[in-house]
């Protein structure tokens, strides 16, 4: 896979600040679209367990993803570059309506536009979410964790942190519970059945 330099990442950031609306959630399907489809920066596997990662972190979730792949990508300055791109953008538009805001509020027009664009964030986040699920979703363990994420989240409405926590706290728990191999040979109990 290629490594970018900082100035790249610094330049496809802000494209991507520049031309997503509706939050850091809806960042994702074009964070992955380009630098996992098209650049091939890293692969499927690497940006689900880095947007697992940023999800973890306290802050903005683009913010988060931008500074761990950055920082994967192209170290320290990547990281600052990557976080700088995607922030810049967000910071003029929203000053930009923080500025005309009065005297937009009574308008009919300004209603309707933003109304019209969160469907389509809807679909942006839905297609992430089905991009991202074949790619993580890959064994009877992972696809067992997502129904009990969604029956906590959905009927339970648990904190996403401790659904996060969890789930990490399973994996762990199933981790020592996995037979492991004593040297070359192996236990020989798992190669027998």
């Amino acid at each position: 896979m290629d490594r970018p330099r900082p100035l790249d990442l610094l330049r496809l950031f802000l494209r991507i600040g520049a031309f997503t609306f509706g939050g850091g959630m809806a960042m994702i399907p074009l964070m992955r679209q380009e630098l996992v489809a098209e650049r091939h920066f890293l692969d499927d596997e690497a940006f689900v367990e880095t947007l697992a990662l940023a999800q973890c972190a306290p802050g903005p979730i683009a913010g988060n993803i931008a500074v761990l792949l950055g920082y994967r990508l192209a170290g320290w300055a990547g990281a600052a570059l990557s976080l700088l791109g995607v922030a810049v953008p967000a910071f003029v538009v929203i000053t930009f309506i923080a500025a005309n805001y009065a005297a937009w509020r009574g308008q009919t027009w300004a209603a309707q536009a933003f109304a019209g664009v969160r469907p389509a964030v809807v679909v942006l986040i839905a297609f992430a979410a089905v991009r991202l699920g074949r790619a993580a979703l890959t064994d009877r363990y992972a696809w067992a964790a997502f129904a009990a994420a969604s029956v906590a989240l959905l009927l339970f409405r648990v904190h996403p942190l401790a659904v996060v926590l969890a789930a990490a706290a399973a994996s762990v728990v199933r981790l020592r519970l996995q037979p492991t191999s004593s040297g070359p040979e192996g236990s020989g109990e798992a190669e027998r059945q």
